[in-house]
């Protein structure tokens, strides 16, 4: 991140991981339930105000705020356990990878 303010970088986000123990790869390989997985889940909960810290000492040290952290975990949760939040949803809209855009689907019935 240093190196990117030494080119001239003067705002940056810089994001936390999300809760990769809820993956879809890992609750495939790890899951019988649907529960994430508890210790990618621990993993995730000291990696991430770790990284806001040292986000923080790094703005410290420059002076400036050039480095904005986001908190992608809780974005996360707050999407998959409030999706009405993010826009209407019904049985013919699916939500995309983004929360602020729907997509429609087409129904098949077979």
């Amino acid at each position: 991140m240093q190196r990117l303010y030494a080119m001239g970088c003067r705002r940056v986000l810089v994001t936390g991981t999300g809760p990769l123990g809820c993956a879809p790869a890992i609750l495939a390989q790890r899951s019988r339930n649907g529960e994430c997985a508890a210790e990618l889940t621990r993993a995730v909960n000291l990696f991430n105000p770790q990284m806001v810290d040292m986000v923080r000492g790094l703005n410290r040290a420059i002076g400036a705020d050039v480095f904005v952290t986001a908190n992608t975990y809780r974005m996360n949760f707050d999407y998959l356990a409030n999706p009405q939040d993010f826009g209407e949803l019904d049985q013919h809209t699916v939500p995309t990878v983004f929360p602020w855009e729907t997509k429609p689907t087409k129904r098949v019935d077979r």
